[in-house]
């Protein structure tokens, strides 16, 4: 089970979560309905095991100026570790293809509870999350 956060600094400090994710076999993309969560960061926790991850997308809400856009691409990148050269950039670097000899997807260490993080620099109305 993944946890998917969107969060902003509060003054509890607390985070909202978004949704979950339940791994199932030979799936690939998980969609994450955010309901337009605001949040500058987007954060990915799985609480017992190693975390695999090919490619995040964050979609924010549309306005009548411009569709649907990911929001992730190109933004920094966090992870609470990495692991057998899975750097946390490759998860979002527009790659879906899930390949991990060509390294596309982004690995911890299993370390308990592990995360994966994009930061969004500024506030979004977060619509949905893609996980790959």
């Amino acid at each position: 089970k993944y946890e998917i956060k969107s969060s902003y600094k509060r003054m509890d400090d607390s985070k909202c979560l978004c949704g979950e994710i339940q791994v199932v076999a030979d799936q690939q993309s998980y969609t994450v309905d955010c309901n337009g969560a605001v949040a500058n960061s987007i954060r990915l926790v799985q609480p017992y095991n190693f975390l695999s991850v090919c490619e995040v997308m964050a979609f924010g809400s549309p306005t009548d100026e411009e569709a649907l856009e990911n929001l992730a691409p190109g933004r920094p990148v966090w992870s609470s570790s990495s692991g057998w050269g899975g750097e946390p950039t490759r998860a979002n670097d527009g790659n879906i293809n899930g390949i991990w000899s060509m390294n596309t997807c982004t690995h911890t260490e299993n370390d308990g509870s592990n995360e994966w993080g994009v930061d969004l620099i500024e506030l979004h109305d977060v619509s949905a999350v893609l996980v790959h």
